[in-house]
């Protein structure tokens, strides 16, 4: 059976200023590490527990918070 890899450009949101900044979500996780750090407030959270929207890499098709949250959940 062919295994694809899948790779979605994401948009992530502080939980405490809301600014977003970009993280990839692979089949490996969120890249280049779960764990992202805010330039504005330097707040520590969780990357893809605060996903804002998602992009298809291949397609550059644009989908909803929560559409991506179906979409990662699978």
């Amino acid at each position: 059976m062919k295994q694809y890899y899948s790779a979605y450009r994401a948009r992530t949101m502080c939980p405490t200023c809301s600014k977003e900044s970009d993280v990839f979500i692979t089949n490996d996780g969120v890249f280049p590490q779960a764990s992202q750090t805010c330039t504005n407030c330097l707040t520590t959270f969780i990357g893809d527990d605060f996903l804002v929207s998602l992009t298809e890499l291949n397609s550059n098709i644009s989908v909803s918070a929560q559409t991506s949250l179906q979409i990662y959940s699978c």
